[in-house]
């Protein structure tokens, strides 16, 4: 899977790691009550967990957790 960064930068994430991305991003929308139809939510969340994994954070949980925090802080 291949992301860009706000600066432009291309990130490429091997399969395994998109699937540790997919689990944290769709905990984080089930925790945050964030649905189907709520797309700057869902949009918000993604931002999050690729910033995170791009930074080197590697699992579901930290990714998850992380992001909870900082959008709850947020808030």
């Amino acid at each position: 899977m291949r992301t860009y960064s706000e600066d432009g930068a291309l990130s490429v994430f091997e399969p395994e790691m998109v699937q540790v991305i997919a689990q944290a991003y769709e905990e984080c929308c089930v925790m945050l009550q964030v649905f189907a139809g709520d797309e700057l939510g869902k949009q918000v969340i993604a931002v999050r967990v690729l910033e995170l994994a791009r930074s080197g954070i590697l699992d579901a949980a930290s990714l998850r957790d992380l992001t909870l925090r900082h959008l709850r802080i947020a808030a």
